[in-house]
C-alpha cells in the first residue's frame, strides 16, 4: 500500500495509526496549553489590578488626598506585585511593562508638594517642568493607567 509516497506493506499499516494518534495528542496538548496560559494570565492580571488599586486607594482614579509621602510608600508594593505579574508576559510586552513600572517608581520618588503647589494655586498656569517631565496630579493617573493597560484580557 502506498500512502504519501511511502510504500507500506499491509501488515505495517498500524504505524499510520500510531502516527495519527501522536499527531492528535500533540495538537490537543498545545491547544490545552494555550488555553491554560491565557487563563493564568487573566487571573494574574485580575490579581495585579486589584492589588494595585488597593495600594493606590485615595490616589487613583480620583485623588482625594495629596499626601506625597504616602505615594512614595506605594513603590515597594507596586514593585512587588509587578514582579509577580511580569512572569506571565513575554518578550517586548514584558520589557514595556518593566519600563512602565520604572517610570511609575521614578515619578513617585520625584513628586512632592512643591511640584503640585503652583497648579493648585493657579489652575490655568502652564505645568511646571523639570526639563524632562511635567509634574501634575494628572501624571499619576497617566502612569497608573499605563500600568493597568497591560492587564487587558487576552
Amino acid at each position: 500500500m502506498e500512502i504519501f509516497g511511502l510504500t507500506l506493506p499491509a501488515r505495517d499499516i498500524w504505524l499510520l495509526g500510531i502516527a495519527g494518534v501522536l499527531a492528535l495528542t500533540w495538537i490537543g496538548f498545545h491547544l490545552t496549553d494555550a488555553t491554560n496560559r491565557k487563563t493564568r494570565f487573566n487571573q494574574a492580571a485580575d490579581n495585579f489590578r486589584s492589588k494595585l488599586l488597593t495600594a493606590l486607594e485615595g490616589f487613583y482614579p480620583v485623588i482625594h488626598q495629596r499626601n506625597y509621602a504616602k505615594i512614595k510608600e506605594t513603590i515597594p508594593t507596586v514593585e512587588s506585585i509587578s514582579v509577580d505579574f511580569s512572569h506571565f508576559m513575554r518578550g517586548k510586552t514584558k520589557t514595556r511593562f518593566n519600563t512602565a513600572v520604572q517610570e511609575y517608581c521614578k515619578y513617585c520618588k520625584e513628586v512632592d508638594a512643591t511640584h503640585d503647589m503652583a497648579r493648585s494655586l493657579y489652575p490655568n498656569l502652564n505645568p511646571i517642568t523639570d526639563g524632562s517631565e511635567t509634574f501634575t496630579t494628572g501624571n499619576l493617573s497617566k502612569h497608573v493607567s499605563n500600568l493597568l493597560s497591560f492587564t487587558k484580557e487576552k
